[in-house]
């Protein structure tokens, strides 16, 4: 149920439910998590990967595709652009190298290399049957939402239990080893389209991003014409011009794609009447009691030199004991919390590429 959190309800330990009924508490915490950044909003052709379910409707999508256009730089960007195979890949990002948020610029490089060194090897290895990626160890549980047998009232259940035709529209949010297990495949492969492109059938651009989109009759009378081809060669060896969509970038160039996937981040899930009672006066009356954990909370306090936020699952977990910790000592009296020491440097292990990266 919806609920609000005025600054005058929060003095006197209030919440308001959708229907305006009030409810009193001792304490209150938010964990309404994110909300992806708006991109092309109620476009049947962006696919927003931010739960277990848009990734399900995702490799549904991929599987029937030609090309898709990559848009965003971060750590599920970065995932994606390695998981997809037999499928070109447009990827743009707004910086001047990829995965800025975590990797410098020899980094990257070093990535893209890689990717590019294994791809020829697959290929002269024809006869080889592993796909030449790295496959993770999961160490942790993954749920995703079913329908209960007798009713529909959703539950969770680990991820290997769940399968197509019983999971409900919303899902948790994607975890670390979200890609693990599943094949994120298109269609070139299949009719033989896939050729040695810029890392292996995935071209960058950089420094730029999105202007417009078009519907195929409006990108015909635009007077406008696609990249088909680089200094490497065409892009694929037929011109395609029946593309769902055309993308139009801050560089002028034009890209047709089968659709295009967003992998922008996420912005705090909290209206402006409940940030306000739950951030603005919360800093300068501590007696309010509310609290926020993991992506709908941002660090009011001066972070260390070595830290900052990012909203990542790693510190969405210590922001959260971080909460627990503050609530119980408050509750004793005690109102000097000692911060935990995961918020004197920055910490992060993922798998990008095929390679467990350690981020500090």
């Amino acid at each position: 149920m919806c609920f609000s959190l005025f600054p005058t309800s929060c003095r006197h330990h209030l919440v308001y439910l959708s229907n305006h009924e009030p409810i009193r508490y001792g304490r209150v915490c938010l964990a309404t998590g994110g909300v992806p950044r708006s991109f092309l909003p109620n476009n049947p052709l962006v696919v927003t990967l931010r739960d277990t379910e848009s990734v399900v409707q995702f490799r549904s999508r991929l599987a029937g595709a030609r090309r898709v256009l990559l848009v965003g730089n971060g750590g599920i960007a970065t995932e994606v652009a390695y998981e997809i195979e037999d499928c070109q890949v447009v990827w743009v990002v707004k910086h001047e190298n990829i995965s800025v948020p975590f990797l410098d610029t020899t980094a990257s490089y070093f990535l893209l290399q890689s990717r590019k060194s294994a791809s020829r090897s697959t290929e002269s290895q024809s006869t080889s049957t592993t796909d030449g990626k790295t496959a993770p160890l999961i160490q942790t549980l993954r749920y995703t939402l079913a329908e209960r047998q007798h009713g529909g009232e959703p539950r969770l259940v680990p991820a290997e239990e769940a399968n197509d035709t019983t999971t409900v529209p919303f899902g948790s949010a994607l975890g670390p080893d979200w890609a693990q297990g599943l094949k994120f495949t298109g269609i070139m492969g299949e009719k033989g389209l896939a050729r040695p492109l810029k890392l292996s059938s995935h071209y960058i651009v950089y420094k730029c991003q999105v202007v417009d989109t078009f519907t195929p009759e409006e990108f015909k009378n635009s007077g406008l014409v696609q990249v088909e081809a680089d200094s490497e060669g065409n892009l694929l060896p037929e011109p395609v011009t029946d593309w769902p969509i055309y993308v139009r970038l801050t560089t002028g160039d034009v890209y047709g794609c089968d659709f295009i996937i967003n992998a922008t981040g996420v912005d705090a899930n909290l209206g402006p009447e409940t940030a306000s009672g739950a951030y603005a006066f919360a800093k300068d009356n501590p007696t309010l009691k509310v609290y926020a954990v993991g992506d709908c909370a941002y660090a009011g306090w001066e972070p260390s030199p070595h830290w900052f936020q990012m909203r990542l699952w790693s510190q969405a977990r210590q922001m959260a004991f971080q909460a627990a910790k503050s609530m119980f000592f408050h509750s004793q009296q005690i109102a000097d919390v000692p911060q935990d020491f995961s918020f004197e440097i920055f910490s992060h292990v993922t798998f990008f590429f095929g390679f467990k990266v350690c981020i500090t």
